[in-house]
């Protein structure tokens, strides 16, 4: 069983990269194809979790404080499904000892472990189950909303800006 889960989680990490890396060998002008993707193409590449690999075409050619806004509110929306899977859940997998740790942290801390959890760069099975504890712990979905987005706000701002200053805009 465990060298079934050890082959699944190669594969899986191959299958992301190569999500990565293929698009380049179809394109010439990766700009090009972001162009024409625009703010709905990357408010759901947010929304699905890749929207920071394609802030860097964007950034150039698109308005920067509508990327923030876009790419926060898409960062967030997708969060709602897992406080709300958490809302109506009846218990906790406490399985997992990653898993408690951040249940514990969202139990313990409410809305600042959810703002801190937005603000870092982490995987988002982290925002996954930081948001079912959130909806299972009964924070309202207005301020795991407004919590959540927050974070994402200043993050998304943080990285845009960052990106702005690189290509020499600001």
């Amino acid at each position: 069983m465990k060298n079934y889960r050890k082959i699944l989680g190669l594969l899986s990490g191959i299958m992301a990269i190569a999500m990565l890396i293929i698009p380049i060998f179809f394109y010439r002008n990766l700009s090009e194809v972001a162009k024409s993707t625009g703010y709905v193409g990357y408010f759901f590449a947010n929304y699905f979790g890749f929207g920071i690999y394609t802030l860097p075409f964007l950034v150039k050619i698109l308005n920067p404080f509508l990327l923030i806004i876009i790419g926060a509110f898409g960062l967030t929306i997708d969060e709602f499904f897992a406080w709300y899977a958490g809302n109506v859940s009846e218990e906790l997998d406490r399985s997992k000892k990653f898993h408690n740790k951040i249940q514990s942290y969202v139990e313990r801390y409410g809305l600042l472990a959810i703002f801190i959890f937005g603000l870092l760069p982490l995987p988002g099975i982290v925002y996954a189950i930081s948001g079912f504890a959130a909806g299972h712990f009964k924070i309202p979905f207005y301020k795991f909303f407004l919590t959540n987005f927050s974070a994402k706000l200043i993050r998304t701002t943080i990285i845009v800006i960052g990106l702005l200053v690189f290509f020499e805009k600001i």
